[in-house]
């Protein structure tokens, strides 16, 4: 299996957040737009590569990349970073980090508060929206040739100082 890489991810993983947003449209657009909203936010500024200094997706956040320095440091890349779990619920987490941390100390908590009050008014939209940000993180394993469930496939991980390919295979 080919791994794909930089702007190849945006190529084929674009075009796949456009064509499964299409599933929502018979039952309501607005759904689609939503998908779509969380699969495009997640495939550009929070992807697995947010762990790799000099990603697209780092370079994407600007000067503010600097913030996400903690997280590299806690994720080496392609480490626990690239799960299926952990490394999308971790990058959503810091996120949600770096807006509440600023708004504690500068009196925004009420501003917050309403964004998840609103949020929480529209359950299946959130849902969808969620769904949507975990679709392109998930997409993007596949292209780095991180299968689900332990399914035979080749990932790169960080051994020590060198990059090593190992083999998975079902082993359950």
């Amino acid at each position: 299996m080919e791994y794909v890489q930089g702007r190849s991810h945006e190529a084929w993983g674009l075009p796949i957040g456009v064509l499964t947003s299409i599933a929502f449209l018979p039952h309501d657009p607005s759904l689609a737009a939503v998908y779509l909203g969380g699969y495009t936010a997640s495939f550009l500024f929070l992807s697995p590569d947010l762990d790799l200094e000099g990603s697209r997706p780092t370079r994407r956040w600007g000067l503010l990349s600097l913030l996400w320095a903690p997280y590299r440091l806690l994720h080496p890349h392609r480490g626990i970073s690239h799960t299926y779990l952990y490394g999308p619920v971790s990058r959503l987490a810091y996120a949600a980090l770096l807006v509440l941390a600023p708004a504690r100390f500068t009196g925004g908590e009420e501003a917050v508060l309403s964004l998840v009050q609103r949020a929480l008014a529209f359950p299946v939209h959130t849902g969808v929206f969620l769904l949507g940000y975990f679709a392109a993180q998930w997409v993007h394993l596949i292209q780095d040739g991180i299968l689900p469930f332990g399914l035979s496939g080749r990932r790169s991980c960080r051994c020590s100082k060198r990059r090593t390919r190992r083999k998975y295979s079902w082993k359950g």
